[in-house]
């Protein structure tokens, strides 16, 4: 029984210990000039909402990948698609009219 219980909490831990990685950038960060900045493959959920804030719009796919919609100055918007782990997929970012 004490091992079942010893390897419950190690999960525990572990789980922790990710959703911490996730929810907040390293200190430190230093956050990209421009939107093109944040890399696919290197950039997080909140690495993003560290440099930008709170999305205007945040949407959620059944297969765990979200979204996250800016309006930003001079009627540029961006959109931000992340896996499920919380790391960038893909940014795109049109042209203004």
């Amino acid at each position: 029984m004490q091992l079942k219980a010893s390897a419950i909490v190690s999960l525990l831990l572990v789980a922790a210990s990710l959703s911490a990685c996730s929810s907040a950038p390293p200190p430190g960060y230093a956050c990209p000039g421009t939107v093109a900045g944040f890399q696919p493959n290197e950039a997080t959920s909140a690495e993003v909402e560290h440099c930008l804030g709170a999305p205007d719009h945040k949407t959620q796919e059944q297969d765990g990948r979200y979204s996250y919609w800016y309006q930003l100055k001079d009627d540029v918007s961006a959109t931000f698609l992340f896996s499920s782990g919380g790391r960038l997929i893909s940014v795109t970012s049109p042209a203004p009219p």
